[in-house]
């Protein structure tokens, strides 16, 4: 687990219910888990956000992100061959999101808005504020610059993530981060492969 916002545990309880599956998740995220789902209870292992562990052959290093909850957190995964990194809902990318994705061969980040849609759209003014702090999301602007970084740091590999429905589209994400890993002088597509993670269907299978 990353966070406890709703639209990241709707589904735990009936993979906890059906397939008896533990969920590992930061102390201070397990807190509030528990207790919006007590169900769920007995599958939560806990760790301290920040600090590294292992799954079988797998080496987890969790990061703390600064997103618009008491404790959320992105991962490193590593097998001594390879990395990848999820790091989505991170508000802004601090230097400890940069040291920790730096190096991955599979990026998943974080395109979540344009800023324009976001400043013209229906929202009210307090969600919009919200939404492009540094605690909020971050924009195909900032994705774009941080997609660069790994870039230039050796990642072949990104898929944009978390793209909003109503302040985004796929096509906008990829032209706004595509466009940035151009300038560097990278053909996307050959240097790098860039995709769009679909909000309701799987993604292609990425093999490292």
């Amino acid at each position: 687990m990353t966070h406890e916002h709703t639209d990241h545990i709707n589904g735990i309880k009936m993979l906890v219910k059906y397939h008896d599956t533990k969920i590992m998740a930061p102390e201070g995220v397990a807190r509030a888990l528990g207790a919006v789902l007590p169900e769920v209870q007995s599958a939560l292992r806990c760790f301290k956000a920040g600090t590294s562990f292992t799954l079988g052959d797998l080496s987890v290093q969790s990061f703390i992100t600064m997103h618009d909850t008491p404790e959320s957190v992105g991962y490193r995964f590593e097998d001594g061959r390879t990395a990848f990194v999820l790091a989505t809902d991170i508000g802004c990318v601090t230097q400890t999101v940069m040291d920790a994705a730096l190096g991955s061969d599979l990026a998943v980040i974080e395109a979540n808005h344009d800023v324009t849609m976001v400043k013209n759209g229906a929202y009210p003014y307090f969600l919009k504020r919200r939404i492009l702090s540094d605690h909020g999301h971050l924009s195909n602007d900032d994705c774009g610059r941080f997609a660069t970084a790994l870039l230039n740091a050796g990642t072949r590999k990104i898929l944009l993530a978390h793209l909003s429905r109503e302040n985004n589209t796929p096509r906008l994400a990829w032209d706004t981060v595509g466009g940035a890993l151009g300038r560097t002088g990278a053909d996307v597509g050959k240097d790098v492969v860039l995709q769009t993670a679909p909000a309701d269907a799987l993604s292609d299978v990425y093999i490292l």
